[in-house]
């Protein structure tokens, strides 16, 4: 262990192990988490063991500031430690695992795996061992042996997605299981609306005492989204959040309920003697005290300073501090911290919610310091202090950044995000560094299924993105999928103890969680899994002769559409497989033969799929992707990556099952159906004016328009305007048969042909040194066949025009509609709108058009008074859909709907205007929110709907009293955002 190196600071040679050992059974020891242990240790430490685990040559090497490392990343790859007896036990995230180690030796003595990932440390208790996991179930194991007392399923069905990349439950255990007096408290859950729960159980036979399903329905920032390591006080149990931990209340976290019965308590009872320290001068940031550093005698001690715990929310009265040069020691990354780079950027968390680095054993305080520069060093610092002054007594150097500590039964182990746990004693002389081994050929593997993999791999092509093997026997077919290919790979088993045994043989290989998760399939119950997410369906009993899959729609309905691939077969004959093609009544059928005979299907683009291929859905600028698939009721399929690091000026684009996602500087590629990160393109300013075709990516890149391929992300030509080289790219379409570029630069509008990859020119209209009556510019929506423009001179012809129209309308309307009208004649807002016959160029009309409220001047006295004095900044928007144009008056979203109270949306209108004749139809004020939506031939202007033709508005039946009503919905209490 030459990369380690020790320093010895001798004082007080009497310190000795005085009291007997004691345990550390929890996070920071005990329910209050309070992480001091009257604990005694002998100084100075020496190294006893390094363990290694197999996940640990896969933990990357940062490369951001520790003061920056964000959630959930950080975390990954932890085990999380806590120390009992003789043992030491750990879980892990990566493989789905819970291990318990010989203290001593760190020889295993036992490993259980889990369906999924299991965060946060176990809890021990009289004898068993308490967690839960991804999976959906919580745990109860027997601590001596790692045998199975109980199970208990948290998740209230077995639906699954994709987090992170990872198949998991949609309510997983991401909370410890923690035991007190007889009772096991844990929380369960994601997404509030999809459902959060919070449990308490028997602890010893795993019975539910009561569950409190209702918080996750609170509209506020006090629903339930859990995630790290619960407080238990006397009357309370508090919940931190997935990403925020323990920071911010009351805006975001923690939750809290009261013990006895689960119900919502919200703020520190005054009742309870052990109720959290909760304070701070603002109430954006105020501080859950209980977790920042170790409390002790009125001094909060935080590694290298301590300072006195009175009024620390306002001022912090210095106690001692001690330099750790070129180091930072980070003390309250376990409560989550809210960070910002600055306006424009995202807001992270710095939460690692396994982080423990601070601890009091006896007089002696540990902890750990990260090296601050990694381009220097991505080590730690492991110090032990006098606690009243901070003398340094010891300290040790470790390699990886070190982040729990625990003094338990004579030792000191140190846990870090590398996936590496250290040991240290006075006596040291142990066994040094242990690498867990990954076994090239684990036990049960005798490589029957190696030449099916080979076939299926060869003939299907798929070697990327995620499999599904259906009907497995012993498990070897997804094993040599993963080791062929590069798969995420969920296996469905039939029998509890052949999937067992085959998690066991996966996680000797290095591979279970990591890349295969296995799940069991009760009698007659649906696959679990998201519709679209498999790249590959196979089947392990159909290679060996087995019977051919059935509940075909129900496994087929996971075969990612334009690029997933079946197939099932191998030992059947030709006959046999096309009558078993022709009773699923699915298109794209073939039977290929190869090491054997299969049935293979590419399955076909879903039909009225749909796209997203412009900033607002389409050229019409209409803000719905016209998809007719989609039916409720919706629930996620994934979340997690493509990470943005900081968010681009363009919506992201869907199509053929690609997403495009920009940010100011890069493009990247991702599969619609998983977010699987395919490709990335960097480029300064890419991201800011993007369309999508079926097979390609337009961007506007300084004076030309790049055409990206679609599916990898490849740079393959550079088109310029008609007007010269020194002539910026303005709006434009892309005609999904990418047969035709339109674009308009330079007071010009022009279309270019695709098909010789020349760009050559089919007609222009305008440009630099045109006159004024040929010039057409403003702002841009096409569809059906004609290109708009509204902006542009107005004569006196196109005035008079405009105003004797809406004369005409507002007539048919109401008289006090018409005086108002007739007293602002001479100042309505008039502009040009022009329309071009997309297919030849030809102007059909210039025309003058009424904006007046609909984003241009308003007539009428505007009204703000927004929630916290925020107000939303209106524009001018125009929407084609058709045969029909429509001006209108958009806005970002106010606050709260603040706005609404004080009338402010009242002023705002629509008009609408006939596409082939650029006659009015109708004008409306229509109280409306924010961006208009067209959904066939109906506008959606929250929260009213009316019809595009007429601008009548629309009405349903209410739910309630039966009775004709205006159609309406809102989404009440959003906040900032389009």
């Amino acid at each position: 262990m030459n990369r380690l190196r020790a320093s010895f600071v001798l004082v007080l040679l009497f310190l000795t192990v005085s009291l007997p050992g004691a345990d550390w059974p929890t996070y920071r020891r005990d329910r209050l988490r309070r992480a001091v242990t009257p604990e005694k240790l002998q100084l100075p430490l020496k190294q006893v063991w390094a363990f290694k685990s197999r996940q640990s040559k896969h933990a990357p090497v940062p490369t951001r500031d520790p003061t920056r490392a964000g959630f959930p990343e950080c975390s990954k790859y932890n085990l999380p430690i806590i120390s009992a007896g003789d043992s030491v036990y750990f879980t892990s995230s990566v493989e789905g695992r819970v291990v318990s180690l010989d203290a001593a030796t760190a020889k295993k003595n036992w490993e259980y795996f889990s369906g999924a990932g299991i965060y946060r440390t176990p809890m021990f208790w009289e004898g068993k061992l308490y967690f839960g996991s991804e999976d959906g179930w919580a745990y109860c194991l027997e601590a001596k042996t790692g045998k199975l007392i109980w199970k208990f399923q948290a998740a209230p069905a077995t639906r699954q997605f994709l987090s992170y990349g990872k198949m998991i439950s949609v309510w997983p255990v991401r909370t410890d299981v923690l035991v007190d007096k007889g009772e096991a408290y844990f929380s369960a859950g994601v997404f509030p609306h999809e459902g959060t729960y919070v449990y308490t159980l028997d602890a010893n036979t795993g019975k539910l005492k009561w569950r409190n399903d209702t918080q996750s329905e609170d509209s506020g920032q006090s629903n339930l989204a859990p995630g790290g390591h619960l407080m238990v006080t006397r009357d309370q149990i508090w919940v931190p959040k997935d990403f925020r931990g323990y920071s911010n209340m009351p805006y975001g976290a923690p939750t809290s309920f009261r013990r006895s019965d689960g119900f919502f308590t919200h703020w520190p009872d005054p009742n309870d003697p052990e109720a959290p320290k909760i304070d701070s001068n603002s109430p954006w940031t105020r501080i859950f005290w209980p977790l920042f550093g170790v409390e002790r005698d009125g001094v909060r001690y935080a590694g290298s300073t301590a300072w006195e715990t009175k009024n620390e929310h306002q001022s912090r009265k210095g106690v001692w501090s001690a330099e750790t040069p070129g180091r930072w020691t980070d003390y309250d990354s376990g409560v989550g911290t809210r960070m910002k780079a600055g306006y424009g950027y995202p807001v992270i968390f710095r939460y690692d919610p396994d982080h423990a680095a601070v601890v009091m054993a006896g007089d002696v305080l540990f902890h750990t310091a990260f090296d601050s520069d990694p381009k220097k060093g991505v080590g730690s610092g492991i110090y032990a202090r006098n606690y009243k002054d901070g003398k340094l007594l010891w300290s040790f150097d470790v390699p990886e950044r070190a982040n729990q500590l625990v003094v338990a039964n004579g030792r000191l182990f140190v846990g870090t995000r590398s996936g590496t746990i250290y040991a240290f004693s006075a006596q040291g002389g142990g066994p040094g560094e242990i690498v867990e081994k990954v076994e090239e050929k684990p036990a049960g593997v005798d490589g029957a299924m190696a030449a099916a993999a080979d076939v299926i791999v060869r003939e299907s092509g798929i070697k990327d993105g995620y499999g599904l093997v259906l009907d497995c026997m012993d498990g070897q077919l997804p094993l040599e999928l993963a080791r062929r290919t590069n798969l995420e790979i969920c296996a469905v088993f039939d029998d509890e103890a052949a999937m067992m045994k085959a998690r066991r043989m996966y996680a000797q290989a290095g591979l279970n969680v990591r890349r295969i998760a296995s799940w069991l399939r009760p009698a007659g119950e649906k696959l679990p899994y998201p519709s679209f997410f498999a790249d590959l369906i196979v089947s392990e009993a159909t290679v060996s002769g087995g019977a051919l899959p059935k509940d075909t729609e129900d496994w087929s309905r996971m075969l990612k559409p334009i690029r997933g691939i079946a197939m099932l077969g191998g030992a059947h004959e030709r006959r046999t497989l096309e009558d078993w093609a022709g009773v699923t009544a699915q298109k794209g059928w073939k039977v290929v033969t190869s090491g054997g005979e299969w049935a293979l299907r590419l399955r076909p683009p879903l039909e009225n799929g749909g796209g997203w291929t412009q900033m607002h859905g389409d050229a019409g600028n209409t803000s719905c992707s016209q998809d007719l698939v989609l039916k409720a009721p919706l629930g996620v399929l994934w979340y997690g990556t493509p990470t943005i690091k900081v968010p681009g000026k363009h919506t992201s684009l869907i199509k053929n099952g690609i997403l495009v996602v920009p940010e100011p500087n890069s493009l990247q590629g991702c599969d619609q159906y998983t977010g699987r990160h395919l490709w990335k393109l960097d480029a300064a300013n890419i991201g800011a004016n993007l369309g999508v075709s079926d097979t390609h990516v337009y961007a506007h890149y300084g004076k030309v328009l790049l055409q990206i391929n679609l599916l990898t992300g490849k740079h393959e030509k550079s088109f310029l305007t008609p007007f010269g080289k020194d002539v910026t790219w303005g709006w434009f379409a892309v005609a999904q048969d990418e047969k035709t570029v339109y674009g308009a630069a330079a007071n010009g509008l022009f279309a270019t042909e695709m098909e010789s990859g020349k760009g050559n020119i089919r007609w222009q209209l305008g440009g630099p040194n045109a006159k004024e009556d040929q010039r057409v510019s403003g702002t841009m929506a096409m569809s059906d066949g004609l290109i708009f423009a509204l902006g542009g001179k107005v004569s006196e012809e196109m005035r008079a025009n405009a105003i004797s129209q809406m004369r005409v309308y507002f007539q048919t309307q109401s008289p006090e509609l018409l005086k108002e009208f007739e007293g602002q004649v001479k100042e309505r807002d008039i502009q040009q709108l022009t329309a071009v016959d997309a297919k030849t160029g030809k102007i059909l009309y210039r025309t003058g058009v009424d904006i007046s409220n609909c984003g241009g001047k308003w007539m009428r006295s505007v009204g703000f008074g927004g929630k916290r004095h925020y107000n939303p900044y209106v524009f001018l928007d125009v929407y084609a859909r058709n045969g029909i144009f429509v001006i209108g008056s958009a806005s970002r979203a106010d606050k709260g709907w603040g706005v609404w109270n004080g009338g402010g949306y009242k002023v705002r209108a629509l008009t609408a205007y006939d596409g082939k004749t650029g006659d009015l139809l109708w004008y409306k004020f229509t109280n409306h929110r924010t961006r208009p939506v067209i959904v066939g031939d109906t506008i959606h202007a929250e929260p009213w709907a009316f019809d595009l033709r007429t601008g009548k508005k629309k009405t349903r039946i209410h739910p309630i009293t039966g009775q004709d009503a205006d159609w309406a919905w809102c989404r009440f209490d959003k906040q900032c955002g389009v």
